[in-house]
C-alpha cells in the first residue's frame, strides 16, 4: 500500500498522522495530500494506527497514491505515543503533523515548507477552520467560533503565539528540534501537543503563524463527548502546569480571568462543589442549546463556554485531589503572576501580591525547617506555635507584609511595618530591600539591611549582620550587597557597598567585607592576637 517504489530520494517532509477508528476521514485526508501543490517526491506520509478495532489498512486499501505511504499498527497507547512513533520513523527533515479528521488546502504543504528556510529553528502553526459540514450541536459551533477568533487574533498581531498554542491539527517543525526536546510526552492522553510546545518554547524555538496553510476540521463529537473532553483536559492541564511551573500561559487557572465577571462564580461552584457543578454544567448546556435553536447565537456561545469551563474546572479539582488543594493551586498561580510585569490580563494586582507574600512566607518556613533539621535537630511544629515561639519566623512575616504594602502601593503601611520591626526586634530592614523567598533569620536582633540590598533564596542571616550601602573605593559607585543563593552570614559581619557574594559562600562572624567574592568562598576575619594583660615589670612588682 505504498505509492512509488522505495527508490525515491529522501523526502524533505514527513507527514505524521495518528489515527483511531476514523477510516473514512483518514481516506479523505490521504486524497487531500495527493492533491498538494508540491512535488510528490518531496514528502512521505506515515500513518500510525493506534489499535483501531477496524484496522486503518482496510480504510485506505485500493487507494492509488503518488507519494510514499507507510502504515504502522500498534496496541492502543494514545495519540501521543502514536505520533511519537511516527516522528521517530520519519525520514524527512521537516515533521508535519495533522489530525486524522482534518481536510487540507492544496497549498498546505507548500506554505509549511516555505516557512522552514535555512537553519531556522521554527514551529509553524497554521489556522484550523470549521469544515464544510454543518455543525451538529452548540459545542461544535462554539468550537468553530473559538478557532476563528484565535486565528484572527494571531493574524492581526493582537495575540502572540506561545508554546501552549501548538496543536497537532496543523503544525510543522524540524525533526531534529523535536528529538532534541524529547518528543511527545507519551503518558499524556490530552494536551500532549501543548506540553511539547512548551518544551520547544523553553528551548528557544520560534513560533510562526502560517495563515495561508489552513486545515479544515470536521468534528464528530456529541455534546456529551465535548463535556467529557473538557473534564479530561482540566485534569491533564493542571498536571502540565506542575511540570512547567513558571509558564503562566500554561496554567489552567488563567481561563478564570478570561471569563466575564458573571461567568466566574460558576467556575468556583464547579471547583468547590463538583457534584452540583456537574448538574449545573448540563443545565447550562441545555439552556445554550435552546438559545441556539431560537437563533440567540451570542447567548448560546456564552452558555456553551461556561458549561465547558465548569467541566474543565471539575477536572482541575479531580487532579488536585480536593477543593483545598485546588484553591492552593489557584493561589500559586496568583503568586507566580505577581512577579510578572505586566500582570496577566484580568489578574487583580493586590490579590496576586498578597498570595505571593504568603507563598514566600511558607517557603521561608520550609527553609527554616531544613536549617533546624541540619544544625539543631528540631522537629517542625504547627503554624501558630512556630509563629509564637520563633522570632526569626516572626521577622519573616513582618518583612513579607511590609513587602506587600510597598508593592500594593500602601507606602505609609510599609514604613509603619519597618518601624515596628525596629522597635520589636531591634533590627532595621528597609521597606525597599529585596529578600527572595527562603530567607532564614537566626536570632535576628540587630540586623540592618539597606534599601538597595538583595538577598537570594536559602540565605541565613544571624544577629547583628549589616548589609549596608557604601561607595566602592575604586569605581566610586554607590550601592549595597547582593547575596546570591545559600549564603550564610555569621554574627556581627558587615558587608558594605555594591559587592556580590557568590552562591554557597560563608561569611564568618565579625568580618568586614567590601569586595565581591566568588561562589563557594569562606571569608574569615583575622585571628585575634592574644598577649598578656600586664607587662613583665608590673608582674614582678606584684
Amino acid at each position: 500500500m505504498t505509492g512509488p517504489p522505495p527508490g525515491f530520494p529522501l523526502p524533505r517532509a514527513s507527514v505524521v498522522i495518528a489515527t483511531y477508528e476514523r477510516g473514512p476521514a483518514l481516506r479523505r485526508l490521504l486524497e487531500d495530500l495527493a492533491a498538494q501543490s508540491v512535488a510528490k517526491d518531496s514528502f512521505e506520509v506515515l500513518i500510525v494506527d493506534d489499535g483501531s478495532k477496524t484496522p486503518a489498512s482496510e480504510a485506505v486499501s485500493g487507494l492509488e497514491l503518488p507519494y510514499r505511504l507507510e502504515l504502522v499498527r500498534q496496541d492502543n497507547a494514545g495519540a501521543a505515543a502514536a505520533r511519537d512513533r511516527g516522528a521517530r520513523l520519519a525520514r524527512g527533515e521537516i515533521l508535519v503533523i495533522v489530525d486524522d479528521d482534518m481536510r487540507l488546502h492544496p497549498s498546505f504543504l507548500e506554505e509549511h515548507l516555505r516557512l522552514h528556510t535555512g537553519e531556522s529553528r521554527r514551529v509553524v502553526l497554521g489556522p484550523i477552520q470549521a469544515g464544510s459540514g454543518a455543525a451538529t450541536n452548540v459545542f461544535e459551533r462554539y468550537n468553530a467560533h473559538r478557532l476563528r477568533s484565535f486565528g484572527e487574533a494571531v493574524a492581526s498581531g493582537r495575540q502572540k503565539l506561545l508554546g501552549n498554542n501548538l496543536c497537532t491539527g496543523n503544525v510543522s517543525m524540524r525533526r531534529v528540534d523535536y528529538l532534541e526536546v524529547g518528543g511527545f510526552h507519551r503518558e499524556l492522553r490530552r494536551s500532549e501537543d501543548a506540553e511539547l510546545g512548551l518544551r520547544l518554547e523553553e528551548a528557544g524555538v520560534e513560533m510562526v503563524f502560517a495563515p495561508a496553510a489552513p486545515t479544515f476540521h470536521d468534528s464528530d463529537h456529541s455534546n456529551a463527548r465535548w463535556l467529557s473532553r473538557a473534564f479530561e483536559y482540566g485534569k491533564v492541564d493542571l498536571r502540565i502546569a506542575r511540570m512547567h511551573p513558571e509558564a503562566l500561559h500554561a496554567d489552567p487557572f488563567r481561563y478564570y480571568y478570561m471569563l466575564p465577571l458573571l461567568g466566574r462564580p460558576f467556575l468556583w461552584i464547579a471547583l468547590a462543589m463538583p457534584a452540583i457543578g456537574r448538574v449545573l454544567a448540563r443545565a447550562m448546556l441545555g439552556c445554550a442549546s435552546i438559545c441556539d435553536r431560537l437563533g440567540a447565537r451570542a447567548v448560546a456561545m456564552r452558555g456553551a463556554g461556561v458549561a465547558y469551563g465548569m467541566e474543565y474546572f471539575r477536572g482541575i479539582r479531580a487532579e488536585a485531589g480536593g477543593g483545598r488543594r485546588a484553591f492552593r493551586s489557584h493561589a500559586r498561580y496568583l503568586a507566580v503572576a505577581a512577579a510578572r510585569d505586566p500582570l496577566p490580563p484580568g489578574v487583580p494586582r493586590r490579590r496576586a501580591l498578597l498570595c505571593k507574600a504568603l507563598r514566600d512566607l511558607a517557603i521561608d518556613r520550609r527553609t527554616r525547617h531544613g536549617y533546624e533539621a541540619k544544625y539543631r535537630g528540631g522537629v517542625p511544629g504547627s503554624w501558630p506555635s512556630e509563629l509564637l515561639q520563633k522570632i526569626g519566623l516572626q521577622m519573616c512575616l513582618a518583612y513579607r507584609m511590609m513587602w506587600f504594602f510597598q508593592h500594593a502601593r500602601f507606602p505609609l503601611f510599609a514604613r509603619m511595618s519597618s518601624r515596628m520591626m525596629r522597635h520589636l526586634y531591634g533590627c532595621d530592614i528597609h521597606f525597599e530591600a529585596e529578600l527572595e523567598a527562603g530567607v532564614v533569620f537566626v536570632h535576628g536582633m540587630g540586623i540592618c539591611i539597606s534599601s538597595q540590598a538583595r538577598v537570594g533564596p536559602g540565605c541565613i542571616l544571624t544577629q547583628n549582620v549589616t548589609l549596608g550601602t557604601s561607595i566602592d573605593p575604586q569605581s566610586r559607585v554607590s550601592g549595597a550587597p547582593h547575596l546570591e543563593r545559600d549564603v550564610h552570614v555569621g554574627g556581627g559581619a558587615s558587608l558594605l557597598g555594591p559587592i556580590t557574594v557568590g552562591a554557597g559562600s560563608k561569611i564568618m562572624p565579625n568580618v568586614v567585607l567590601t569586595r565581591s567574592v566568588p561562589a563557594g568562598s569562606i571569608v574569615e576575619a583575622p585571628e585575634p592576637r592574644v598577649r598578656p594583660r600586664l607587662s613583665a615589670q608590673a608582674a614582678k612588682q606584684d
